[in-house]
């Protein structure tokens, strides 16, 4: 896994709840073997109620947004070197 080699260069990942392969969350407990509390932003065009008591406090945006609601996420969750 690239995130396992790259982790200290990460500032943010954003995960979709629901992707093709496996969920945000599946993939978010497969970030957490290598770090504990890794910078993830939630995203999906599922309704956000179903799901903010799993996210565990993780930011989340609700699709659709525009590129401007992206960034402004983006620059107030990601990490600064």
């Amino acid at each position: 896994m690239l995130y396992k080699q790259e982790a200290a260069t990460v500032s943010l990942i954003i995960l979709d709840l629901a992707m093709p392969v496996m969920s945000g969350e599946e993939a978010l407990e497969e970030l957490m073997t290598f770090t504990p509390r890794p910078k993830v932003l939630f995203s999906s065009g599922l309704d956000e109620r179903k799901f903010i008591h799993r996210l565990e406090g993780f930011p989340f945006l609700q699709k659709p947004y525009t590129a401007k609601e992206l960034a402004e996420r983006v620059k107030k969750h990601a990490s600064v070197a």
